[in-house]
Order: C-alpha cells, then sequence, then structure tokens
C-alpha cells in the first residue's frame, strides 16, 4: 500500500523500513500469510479470486486447495507483490509481532474498516458544513 504523505513521518526512514520489510518477507518465508501467494511471481486468477499455485495446485482465497476454474473464468495473471501490514493499524509500532507480509487483496480486505472509516471521514470534511455532532 503506498503510504499517504501526511503519514511518512511515523515510518522509519526508508532504509530502515526496507530492512525491516526484508525481516517479515524472511519470517513468512516470501509468500502472504493469509493465502501463500508467492512473493514476486505471475500469478494465474480466476473470476471468483482462485488462484494458482506452481507448487500445490489451485488454492481458494484462503490458500486451500480448489478445483481448477473453467476456461471462461480464468481471468489473468498477476504479478504478486507482497506488502507490510500493522496487524493493530498503528505506523508507529514497527515490531515484528506487529507486521505480516500479505498480498494486495489480503491487505485491503485486512484493513477493510479502517479504508470505510477513513473514506467516511474524507466525505464529511469535504462537506462545508462537517457534522454538527461532531462537536458534542
Amino acid at each position: 500500500m503506498p503510504i499517504r504523505s501526511s503519514q511518512k513521518a511515523v515510518y522509519p526512514e526508508r532504509k530502515e523500513w526496507q530492512r525491516i520489510r526484508d525481516k517479515v518477507l524472511a519470517r513468512a518465508g516470501y509468500a502472504c500469510e493469509q493465502c501463500q501467494k508467492p512473493n514476486h511471481k505471475m500469478v494465474p486468477i480466476a473470476k471468483d479470486g482462485v488462484w494458482f499455485d506452481y507448487e500445490f495446485g489451485w488454492r481458494d482465497s484462503t490458500g486451500a486447495p480448489h478445483s481448477a476454474p473453467s476456461l471462461e473464468d480464468e481471468r489473468a495473471h498477476v504479478h504478486m507483490v507482497l506488502t507490510i501490514a500493522h496487524r493493530n493499524h498503528d505506523p508507529t509500532d514497527n515490531g515484528m509481532e506487529n507486521l505480516a507480509a500479505l498480498c494486495q487483496r489480503c491487505h485491503l480486505v485486512y484493513d477493510r474498516e479502517l479504508h470505510v472509516r477513513n473514506a467516511a471521514d474524507t466525505r464529511r470534511s469535504r462537506k462545508a458544513m462537517g457534522d454538527l455532532f461532531d462537536a458534542l
């Protein structure tokens, strides 16, 4: 996930973050900790989120075995890039126990509630009067 410019100050410097990221990826075996998609591989993906693991065959979104999709359901090949998620959503807490290596899809699902709240806050802040009950 890209880091918002307003949040960059709370993250470590680039070299330090890269060192932390490398440790988290190594600990995870260079695969998503949720669904086991491998880092930096082209992965066939079907319409329903089923994906192909070159070692173990077709998998569902949790990484469990799945039957092969039909040819018309196969969507594309996607380049997997793992991201680092903060389990407690606090970007200042960079302890190894708080960090997880997740593919983009799993990271978005993990942060869904946070994204919904941020979107609501952004929409409210763009309104002329804001929320009259915020002051209470």
